[in-house]
């Protein structure tokens, strides 16, 4: 099918993401986005109009481009992002102090960030779609701050 030669080889590359300062890849049909092959056909065979000329003319002329319809499997995806967000989260780091070789040490705090799943989802659609290979497309993600301590609260 020429279409399937067309947009295949796009729907087998890789994304490059970044989820905060991290950085990996997403096999985007393990995380079930694929091209919607038949939807896509049928964008192609649809006119604007009801007037029969429109229609008849349609049959006869090419329409312009047709943007590729793109398939999510929502469970697929999720199920894999929250996978994926178990390596890439940041946890949170709370500000210490600590003691090496009898020496004090700060424990410098720092915040965390926690991969936004559901928005995650529409966001690797869109790269999918637009195709580009050398592009890194940042998920989303809710930032967590540590919580603020007096250097008072260690000393009593």
């Amino acid at each position: 099918m020429k279409l399937q030669d067309q947009l295949g080889p796009a729907g087998a590359r890789e994304l490059t993401v970044t989820i905060g300062d991290r950085r990996t890849t997403v096999d985007p049909s393990k995380v079930g986005i694929t091209f919607d092959y038949e939807r896509t056909v049928d964008r192609a065979g649809r006119t604007e109009s009801a007037d029969p000329f429109s229609v008849i003319g349609g049959l006869f002329s090419s329409g312009g481009p047709v943007e590729p319809a793109v398939h999510v499997d929502e469970d697929k995806a999720h199920g894999t992002l929250k996978k994926m967000a178990k390596a890439l989260d940041q946890k949170v780091r709370e500000g210490a102090v600590g003691f090496e070789n009898g020496q004090v040490r700060p424990v410098t705090p720092h915040s965390g960030h926690a991969l936004d799943t559901d928005a995650a989802v529409g966001t690797l659609s869109t790269a999918f779609l637009e195709g580009d290979a050398k592009a890194v497309t940042a998920l989303p993600f809710h930032e967590t701050n540590p919580k603020v301590t007096e250097v008072g609260d260690y000393i009593s």
